[in-house]
């Protein structure tokens, strides 16, 4: 395939973008700033866009198979997520491409009827990171309300940490967390389910909650 991937310069998206190459897919980087990527490869083609320009992303999308973003603003920016998400739908329809993976979190959504671990619920979302969540589910409201004409994928991984890809089995529930599973799993188990979700037709216009076990 021909991936556009967002966020490839960051701690996730390094690890798609470099198993997306092991895999024999062409990827197209769409990055800020194109010195910070790490990798090289005849397969790869590192461009210099803004994600705010449905113009300046339209022109690379074009030809591709599907668009994949591992964007992150954290709390310096919290509304990054709905935000960009208009215009990358945007530049998608103009370029006509459909099929969109998108990475979120664990808890975007505040759900009272189901509760996710505790320090999501009561020490993450209220003391640190509830405005990135709920922007996170903005973003994927967003999606479901008023882009169904794209095959999209929300993947809602636990808390990240660095490493190398295992083969451990992830697991996934169409729910805010997966329950029997570890708060923290390895971004680069993270690209490799966004990875697999291209192939996967089950998981289109879904939040996938993911995690592992240990």
């Amino acid at each position: 395939m021909k991936l556009a991937v967002l966020g490839a310069t960051g701690r996730t998206g390094l690890h798609l973008v470099q198993q997306a190459l092991e895999e024999g897919h062409g990827v197209t980087a769409i990055v800020r700033t194109p010195d910070k990527m790490t990798t090289t490869h005849d397969n790869l083609k590192v461009i210099e866009g803004d994600i705010m320009s449905p113009e300046s992303l339209k022109e690379h999308f074009v030809g591709c198979d599907a668009v994949m973003s591992c964007l992150g603003g954290g709390m310096k920016n919290p509304t990054l997520y709905s935000e960009s998400i208009v215009h990358i739908v945007a530049a998608m329809r103009e370029a006509g491409v459909k099929r969109l993976v998108a990475m979120s979190s664990w808890g975007s959504f505040s759900d009272p009827n189901d509760r996710g671990p505790f320090i999501v619920e009561w020490i993450l979302r209220p003391l640190f990171l509830g405005a990135v969540l709920d922007n996170m589910a903005v973003m994927e409201t967003y999606l479901r309300d008023e882009a169904q004409d794209i095959d999209y994928t929300t993947v809602r991984p636990a808390g990240l940490k660095d490493g190398p890809k295992t083969d451990k089995e992830i697991f996934h529930q169409e729910r805010n967390f997966v329950g029997g599973t570890n708060s923290m799993m390895l971004r680069s188990d993270v690209a490799r389910f966004m990875l697999q979700c291209l192939t996967k037709d089950e998981f289109i216009k879904k939040w996938i909650a993911i995690g592992v076990k240990s």
